[in-house]
């Protein structure tokens, strides 16, 4: 698309090119003020061990586990190394001192928690029995984290290795496979819009990287909306998700849970023993096209139209091999008192093409009248899937200065590019598409009856940057502070308005959003307390302001054409959020520690797109008479109650319960974006979570180096004052005068079971993730004034044109993971498989229209994937990966529209350190 035809590009095809590698080495070698996020802030009070003789690689995985730290180590060079294990009570400290007692080694703060390394050169050496025993270590590193199967909450963890293995075609991928998470809609937009346990959107789940928000809302039309998150997987070195209510400062207003993304650091990089070194990485996949030139009707002038122009369906063309490609090129230097890091990655796949088999299974959908929609009226089996190309250009810069071994200040900075296909939801009918009035834009004669318009590639602009401070003094328990100063810009340009016309000037919109925050943190320890134990209370304070300004082209702004839907659909407003938190660990028992937490917060959201489009004066007219909110605030009180009680070593039961306020979101609170009616009044939700569960570890089952973690629990989540946009009337609630309108329903609920099963005995490992839940969603007054349902069920009812549909999660979710180590532990390879039941979880859907009714019911499928990894030698490392084996066609069960996922697909990357 020409820059003369679309004055909005302008914005991006002027911008300076990035000059990547130079200003990457330069801005990070020659600041001396860049710093990014300390490690987490870890009790350093005593508690009891209880690990059996074992490996000392076994040691010293039970212990970081039991810990909750991380910790970085050679599992290779430590396996046959004795240890005495560990009983008794100890601090971190102590713990990792008594077991590298003897030998050449220590542990050393790091940005993932704690590294295993050398211990100074005048350090004396163990004697020759234990020297023999332990190898020098290798630049191998594998990472024990928080524990999962330990915490007393449902938690997941996916490590960098994870990414390489199964990081898909697109970020969403990233997250399959972790037990009751989904990544909605990920082939549309190239982003995360992350699921948990049926809830999203609109701030339910906080989704963070480096401690930076950034969520972006992209309105869909009748079919729904998405809140994305641009993230850059090259860029990531690991993903935390926590399942249920959380008191991180960086997750205030969300009742869902959280997704905090940590970004490269020094250790990722560098060799062990290096100070200076550096990383390139260069991978390429199969199934991948480049995407077509966008033929969407376009006009110089913005105040004639008329409806006899088409636009012409994307002719068939076949696979191509190996186009698809990325790259990351990474710097690193680390030394007493600086680690320095810069990073500039690549990402470039075109539109993909979809699985072949099982394509069947997709006959069963039906209109609400009944009709059968044959397969054939979407995307071919094994043909190219139009708008669903990604483009990625991040660059990523990182300083810590390191005060002294008890504080340190680090500064990160990350800007991304994106460009992505994507098409609106309600720009995807049955016909080809049909859209308005009947008017079909697609040209039959030269496309035949199937496909996708290729619309024009929407593009993203973010910059985020944050410095963060953190001071534990080894000699005050009472001080262990960490705070994190941080903000972000992005600007988005799509094609996802709600315009009456099917031209695309007329779906385009501008949307500029700016993030900033700080949030304050401290840890104060008392050691052996009376009737009380060790205790440890935990205080906080967070801010966070968001500002959205959405704008239409500067040439329909000041155009004749009738654009008041437009401009009704626009958001133009500013959120702010103040919480404070308080969390007081004690252990009572010895076996037994618990916890009681809260979180204070006043949420206030200020209207300013009707002051723009409202004004008589300035437009003529008053556009609704539902507008007009200005301002609304909120004050919420959200407690958290755990326990958790430890039986033997290897068995611990916990429960936990919290109450999590969400206050309605910028987009629910304006009413745009998705509403032709702003509704006043709209309560908080509250999110009633129950979870009790058994946990632990086994080791020396088989034989003298394997062991067992596992964790089984229950929840049941019920969320009162359920927010969500239903076709009603706006005054009442009844089906009279029905329009657009977000509404208080009476109750969201969903309960189930979550099983994490993982054994590892060095040559063969295996992995199993177990999730099944029944969903139910009731409004007692709607459900018996909905002419569609009959009057004794008003729950487990369907709304028309709402958005929860599309966040359902199937009814069973099974993933299973086989893999080997051999070679000397050089050649690690193995298999996943998926399994999710049908989508839908049994709700009735029989309210919905056509393009609501779309996935309801959807089939259960079935997924292999395979990985390999091979390390040549300490610089040399090779991945190649196979997803969809069987090259399945298949929807992800929460898509919004008719978009399949790809088929069969080779990934394959070598990395080169040095």
């Amino acid at each position: 698309m020409q820059a003369d035809q679309h004055s909005k590009r302008q914005y991006f095809t002027q911008r300076t090119a990035l000059k990547p590698l130079v200003l990457a080495i330069q801005l990070c070698l020659a600041s001396s003020a860049l710093y990014a996020n300390p490690p987490a802030a870890v009790s350093h009070s005593a508690q009891h061990y209880q690990i059996q003789p074992t490996t000392l690689r076994q040691a010293l995985s039970a212990f970081a586990l039991q810990a909750g730290v991380n910790i970085a180590m050679n599992a290779d060079q430590l396996l046959d190394a004795p240890s005495a294990g560990l009983s008794g009570q100890y601090t971190l400290e102590q713990g990792f001192a008594e077991l590298l007692h003897n030998t050449p080694y220590r542990v050393k703060a790091s940005g993932k928690g704690y590294v295993l390394v050398k211990k100074n050169t005048d350090t004396a050496l163990p004697d020759q029995q234990a020297h023999n025993n332990i190898v020098q270590l290798q630049p191998i590193e594998l990472y024990a984290q928080a524990n999962p199967y330990q915490s007393p909450a449902s938690i997941s963890y996916i490590s960098k290795q994870d990414m390489n293995r199964f990081g898909g075609s697109s970020p969403a991928d990233l997250l399959k496979g972790v037990p009751g998470v989904e990544s909605s809609d990920g082939n549309n937009g190239g982003t995360l819009e992350v699921n948990i346990r049926g809830l999203q959107m609109h701030n339910r789940v906080a989704v963070s990287i480096d401690g930076v928000k950034q969520q972006t809302f992209e309105y869909h039309g009748y079919a729904g909306g998405q809140n994305r998150t641009y993230i850059d997987p090259n860029l990531i070195s690991s993903i935390r998700v926590q399942k249920g209510y959380s008191l991180n400062p960086s997750s205030s207003n969300a009742n869902a849970g959280e997704v905090v993304a940590q970004t490269l650091q020094v250790e990722d990089i560098l060799l062990e023993g290096k100070k200076f070194g550096g990383t390139i990485k260069l991978g390429t996949q199969n199934n991948s096209i480049a995407p077509h030139s966008s033929n969407y009707p376009t006009y110089s002038s913005y105040d004639q139209y008329t409806y006899d122009h088409y636009a012409t369906m994307p002719q068939a063309r076949k696979q191509s091999q190996f186009k698809g490609w990325n790259g990351l090129f990474a710097l690193a230097y680390s030394d007493t008192q600086w680690d320095l890091l810069a990073a500039y990655s690549q990402n470039n796949r075109g539109n993909y093409f979809t699985g072949k088999k099982g394509v069947a299974k997709y006959d069963y959908v039906t209109e609400f009248n009944g009709k059968v929609l044959p397969t054939n009226k979407f995307i071919d089996p094994g043909k190219e899937q139009p708008n669903t190309s990604l483009e990625q250009e991040s660059i990523l810069l990182k300083s810590k200065y390191k005060i002294s071994s008890e504080q340190d200040i680090e500064l990160t900075y990350r800007h991304q590019l994106q460009k992505n296909g994507q098409i609106m939801g309600s720009r995807y009918g049955w016909d080809c598409p049909s859209l308005w009035g009947g008017i079909d834009i697609c040209d039959k004669e030269k496309a035949g009856s199937r496909g996708f318009i290729e619309f024009p590639q929407s593009e993203s602009d973010m910059h985020s940057a944050n410095l963060s401070y953190r001071y534990n003094p080894a000699d005050n328990p009472l001080l262990n502070l960490s705070s994190n100063v941080w903000l972000m810009r992005n600007t988005v340009e799509a094609y996802t308005n709600f315009a009456m016309s099917l031209y695309v000037e007329q779906n385009y919109n501008r949307k500029k959003e700016q993030r900033n925050g700080f949030n304050l943190n401290n840890i104060s320890t008392w050691h052996d307390v009376p009737y009380l134990g060790d205790v440890q209370l935990e205080l906080g304070a967070a801010y966070e302001n968001a500002k959205i300004n959405a704008s239409l082209l500067p040439e329909l702004e000041n155009s004749q054409v009738d654009t008041q839907s437009l401009k009704n659909s626009l958001i133009n407003a500013e959120w702010e959020d103040i919480s404070s938190t308080a969390n007081l660990i004690i252990h009572p028992l010895d076996k037994l520690t618990l916890q009681g937490g809260f979180r204070f917060n006043r949420s206030q959201t200020t209207d300013d797109a009707s002051d723009k489009y409202e004004n008589v004066r300035e437009n003529g007219q008053v556009v609704s008479k539902s507008l007009g909110m200005h301002q609304q605030s909120y004050r919420l009180f959200s407690p958290v109650f755990v326990a958790d009680y430890q039986f033997i070593p290897s068995l611990s039961a916990y429960s936990r319960y919290s109450i999590g306020k969400r206050a309605p979101s910028i987009t629910e609170n304006t009413g745009a974006e998705g509403t032709n009616a702003r509704m006043t009044g709209l309560k908080p939700e509250s999110t009633k979570a129950f979870e009790v569960g058994i946990k632990g570890q086994f080791n020396n089952l088989l034989n003298e180096h394997d062991q067992l973690s596992y964790k089984l629990s229950y929840y049941n989540n019920k969320t009162r004052n359920y927010i969500n946009r239903i076709y009603a009337d706006a005054e009442d609630g009844s089906y009279g005068n029905a329009m657009l309108s977000w509404f208080n329903l009476d109750l969201h609920q969903i309960k189930g079971y979550e099983l994490q099963l993982n054994y590892d005995m060095d040559t063969f490992y295996t992995g199993l993730n177990v999730h099944y839940a029944k969903t139910k969603i009731c409004d007692a007054s709607m459900g018996e004034s909905d002419p569609y349902l009959k009057p004794s069920t008003p729950c487990d009812t369907d709304f028309s044109y709402s958005y929860y549909q599309q966040q359902v999660q199937p009814k069973q979710m099974v993933n299973l993971i086989l893999g080997t180590r051999l070679l000397d532990r050089k050649l690690d390879a193995g298999i996943r498989i998926r399994w999710q039941g049908k989508s839908g979880n049994g709700l009735s859907m029989t309210a919905n229209s056509g393009q609501r009714a779309l996935f309801n019911g959807a089939p259960s499928l079935s997924f292999v994937d395979l990985y390999m990894d091979y390390k040549i030698n300490q610089h040399w490392t090779t991945n190649l990966a196979v997803d969809n084996l069987t090259d399945r066609y298949y929807l992800n069960p929460q898509s919004k529209i008719w978009i399949a996922s790809p088929g069969r697909t080779i990934r394959a990357s070598v990395q080169y350190k040095w």
